[in-house]
């Protein structure tokens, strides 16, 4: 209770047994809530590195727990200081060294939201984010306090199990009309718990009909039925609706009249967690998704192939208006065995998925020069089709520490599944692909001294269909490298882009020297994938309606990046930050059947390249008191090629400064602040990976309440 008292306590058993890493954990815990980050990461640094003082006591897998939950704990203080980066590769390394370490898969869970959360159109993180919160909440006990999202994302590991009720609300404010909202009332009473949460999002968009509204709505429970068994309920209704809310490079490429209506009414999630001793845990999860998506544009576009008086004379997209229904009812059933053999971490599993998708899609209305290739009924087309889909997917992961500095990571995956051909392009499809793969995967983790670390991976993947690909307890990285994605591909040039080959590599060294942080690393994406996409055929005449059929696709995009990255440490309250990074990215694009035809026709093949360079410089003051000042810079610089000609690019600055108070106990947080200082509209191409930034200078504002 009087936490003051015991930090005196921890300071006298650390002078008194300096070589004890308990004593300065638990310093550095208290120290971190309250406001003096930079010396509870010292002193959990310094209990990282006795962590095998006590192996005279424990054995090596409980060494392995020891230093995983350190590492967890230490990657949530980096991100208190402004070391994001850092906090996130030392939670990698976390769920390493103990995958069944639940805090770490947290950590992880929160750092690939916040990527999800910067661009919502961007699909990539979302398999990543979601399948490290199903890890967290079925590892983690019921008396754990982690169900809520919004709750993991401001505590630390918790030193003593107590019951409580708790509320917590984070509202923020941006000057040009936009609100979020996520809320939780939290509770825990002996061998339960449970969450509600409420989130609501409402994005007025600064570009025309870029607006967005989300709500969600979520009830979690964790009960312990004994001390090795667990139970987990998970319930989501999700809603939104908006315009065209995908990246463009500029404001005209973006529809004007597309409009959009999701739910998911509702998700239902069930686990179960079994322990059979501390090394072999037993995870089950089965769950339900029914997904409505409706869509209307009166300036749509559809391709059609121009087949007048017997000769082919062009592949030209006609405008019409498009109405469009999907329903999804989706089943998937998933079991995993974690295992730890002598050296060897076992992650075993089955997982099985099925599905219906009822499609309803009216194409009507054409207009333009090219209307006539579509003939005189209207509507054009009128579809309703169903279309059955099925996944099965095997997997084995070895992690092998063959010695206290040195692991490998191999791995193999076996899928089988069968997606639809065409759910998303007028006129839709009912047939079905069939695709299987076996998947390798492989990495290592080097660690040659405390402050030295390296990890390599590399691996081979297939992505799935739809919200199939988002619920798995598969592992979605390697050595706490991404090994998978669920739009690898920017879908404002490709769309939904599904049962695509996947190959991915990376690479990082990382070094600390005292209170600085150094890393370099480089990563490397490759998805390819042959599609059929919607296509209608012109009559000879001109007369009748057009045919239905489809077009082969090829799409091939490449994805390379290095990153270098500093961030000190400096006394007790600030912390300095500089990080770069330049990508590049090709996207090909080809329909190999066809020929150009002229100007006016699609171009058989398109060749589109990006060059992004980032230089990302940011200092954090923070005052025990709670007071703190935090300013960033971001410089952005772009180059354009299509078809090898150049295309303009684009420059410039980021500045945002925000300042705050945090209440003792990290009670409360206000924060007030001014993004976009300079007032710098820009364009830059979603080729290249990118957060969505504020066009213009925007005030905002926030609050966080913890009770």
């Amino acid at each position: 209770g009087d936490k003051k008292r015991a930090l005196h306590e921890l300071e006298l058993a650390k002078q008194l047994d300096p070589a004890d890493p308990t004593a300065w954990l638990y310093s550095a815990l208290i120290k971190a809530e309250h406001n003096r980050v930079n010396e509870g990461i010292h002193d959990l640094e310094v209990s990282q590195e006795l962590n095998d003082n006590r192996s005279i006591y424990r054995s090596r897998f409980l060494l392995d727990q020891d230093e995983a939950m350190r590492r967890a704990n230490l990657a949530r203080l980096y991100a208190d200081a402004d070391l994001t980066d850092v906090g996130v590769r030392e939670a990698g390394r976390a769920v390493s060294v103990d995958y069944a370490n639940y805090s770490a898969h947290l950590f992880l869970a929160n750092s690939y939201e916040l990527e999800r959360r910067a661009n919502l159109s961007n699909l990539r993180f979302e398999a990543s984010s979601f399948n490290e919160y199903l890890l967290a909440n079925l590892l983690g006990p019921a008396n754990g306090g982690l169900l809520a999202q919004s709750v993991s994302q401001l505590e630390y590991s918790k030193m003593f199990d107590r019951n409580r009720l708790g509320l917590i609300a984070n509202t923020e404010y941006f000057g040009r009309g936009a609100w979020r909202h996520s809320s939780a009332q939290y509770g825990t009473l002996n061998n339960s718990s449970y969450s509600l949460e409420a989130e609501y999002r409402t994005e007025p968009g600064e570009r025309h009909n870029q607006d967005l509204e989300v709500r969600q709505l979520e009830a979690k429970i964790k009960q312990d039925l004994t001390p090795d068994d667990s139970v987990y309920f998970h319930v989501i209704d999700y809603r939104a609706d908006g315009g065209d809310t995908t990246q463009h490079w500029d404001e005209s490429e973006v529809s004007k009249t597309f409009r959009f209506d999701q739910k998911q009414t509702p998700t239902v999630l069930a686990g179960y967690h079994h322990q059979w001793s501390p090394e072999n845990h037993t995870l089950f999860l089965a769950g339900r998704f029914d997904d409505t998506l409706e869509t209307e544009d009166p300036l749509s576009t559809v391709l059609t192939l121009d087949r007048g008086f017997g000769t082919l004379n062009g592949l030209v997209p006609v405008i019409v208006r498009n109405t469009y229904r999907s329903r999804v009812e989706l089943y998937t059933v998933e079991a995993q065995q974690i295992a730890v053999v002598e050296r060897h971490s076992l992650i075993a599993g089955v997982r099985g998925q099925w599905g219906k998708q009822t499609l309803g899609d009216v194409v009507s209305d054409s207009k333009g020069e090219f209307q006539p290739l579509l003939g005189l009924p209207n509507p054009v087309s009128v579809q309703e089709v169903e279309v059955d889909s099925s996944v099965l997917a095997l997997y084995l992961y070895d992690y092998v520490r063959l010695s206290d500095t040195l692991r490998l990571v191999g791995g193999v995956n076996f899928t089988h599944q069968v997606i639809p051909v065409n759910p998303d392009t007028a006129p839709v499809s009912d047939e079905q692909d069939h695709q299987s793969r076996v998947s390798p995967k492989a990495a290592l983790i080097w660690s040659p001294a405390a402050w030295s670390s390296f990890r390599a991976g590399y691996s081979k993947s297939l992505t799935g269909g739809g919200l199939g690909q988002s619920v798995r307890l598969e592992p979605a990285h390697v050595a706490g490298l991404p090994q998978t994605f669920r739009a690898p591909v920017p879908r404002s040039y490709v769309g939904n882009l599904e049962g695509a080959d996947l190959q991915t590599a990376e690479a990082v060294w990382e070094g600390r020297f005292r209170q600085t942080y150094v890393s370099v690393g480089g990563q490397f994406l490759l998805a390819e994938r042959t599609r059929r996409q919607g296509l209608f055929l012109s009559d000879e005449e001109y007369d009748p309606g057009p045919t239905q059929g489809l077009i082969r696709e090829k799409v091939r995009f490449r994805e390379a990046a290095l990153d270098f990255s500093a961030h000190q440490l400096l006394g007790k309250e600030w912390s300095f930050g500089a990080r770069y990074r330049i990508a590049y990215a090709q996207l090909k694009r080809s329909y190999p059947d066809y020929q150009d035809f002229g100007a006016e026709s699609v171009d058989a093949r398109t060749d589109w390249r990006g060059w992004l360079q980032t230089l990302n410089l940011s200092g954090l003051y923070r005052h025990e008191n709670g007071v703190f000042f935090r300013s960033e810079g971001v410089l952005y610089v772009q180059d354009r090629e299509r078809d090898e000609d150049s295309a303009p690019g684009d420059d410039f600055w980021q500045v945002n400064i925000v300042a705050g108070y945090r209440f003792p106990q990290q009670k409360a947080e206000v924060t007030v602040g001014v993004l976009n200082l300079l007032d710098h509209d820009y364009r830059l191409d979603p080729i290249n990976q990118h957060a969505d930034q504020p066009r213009a200078r925007t005030f905002y504002a926030s609050l966080r309440l913890n009770f």
